[in-house]
């Protein structure tokens, strides 16, 4: 049985009006048999019907209209980061959080956390800063509120943010940089002391960016941190110099 009855699922060669294909050895070599083959009649496949249509699920159709949704918010933050005002910043990084940490696809929140980072990287800082501060770790929680961002997904919120910050901070003046800092150092201090290794880095990171901007201010700013942190950060720092000189170099 040749490739159009394979693909119509049914029927033999006779009954499908298909010529059985002609091995690779004897394709045409010359005009005349480039002619003869054009006079064959066109093979005609039974056209699927709709029960052999694959279809799919609403929740397959909702998680690829949230990808091309993300897309589309990513590529005006690229292209048009002029247009964004102060009520749409916040909206669309609460938005951003909020993929960027829940179940989904793989595509869904890498997304959702590049077009976050785009925004920061683009979007009026100040503006970011404000937005991102909402979602930044504070120890002024109950009990209830403590125990409740030890989940998963809060964790993954303070990781994203802390990252957020790191691409925030270099556009930031050493001023606005001074005033946070009070607000970020109890999110520092408590991703430092953390278990999951991206949250250390992510911190250690933060304080790198910072210091690019205020110098050793930031360091004695963060002097409770323990030796083994200093070493850390000290080493990062020192990472930072030299790839800053090469390039100036």
């Amino acid at each position: 049985m040749n490739q159009c009855c394979d693909i119509a699922g049914c029927g033999t060669e006779a009954e499908q009006g298909c010529v059985a294909p002609r091995p690779l050895t004897q394709l045409p070599t010359n005009t005349k048999d480039s002619a003869a083959i054009g006079t064959t009649s066109p093979t005609i496949s039974k056209p699927v019907t709709s029960d052999e249509t694959e279809v799919q699920s609403p929740a397959t159709t909702a998680a690829a209209s949230r990808c091309l949704y993300l897309q589309g918010v990513r590529a005006l933050i690229k292209y048009v980061p002029q247009y964004f005002q102060k009520d749409h910043v916040e909206v669309v990084i609460d938005k951003l959080l909020h993929y960027s940490t829940c179940s989904g696809s793989y595509e869904q929140v890498h997304t959702a956390e590049r077009a976050l980072e785009n925004m920061a990287e683009t979007v009026d800082p100040m503006q970011c800063m404000e937005a991102l501060s909402k979602h930044v770790w504070k120890p002024d929680t109950t009990a209830a509120e403590s125990s409740a961002n030890t989940s998963s997904e809060n964790v993954a919120e303070d990781l994203i943010t802390l990252r957020a910050l790191s691409k925030l901070i270099c556009r930031l003046s050493k001023d606005s940089i001074r005033k946070a800092l009070p607000g970020l150092k109890p999110m520092i201090f408590e991703s430092l002391s953390s278990r999951q290794v991206d949250m250390r880095k992510a911190a250690v990171f933060l304080i790198v960016e910072m210091h690019a901007s205020l110098g050793d201010d930031v360091l004695s700013e963060l002097e409770s941190m323990s030796p083994a942190q200093q070493k850390l950060v000290s080493i990062y720092i020192g990472r930072r110099s030299k790839e800053a000189k090469k390039g100036e170099a």
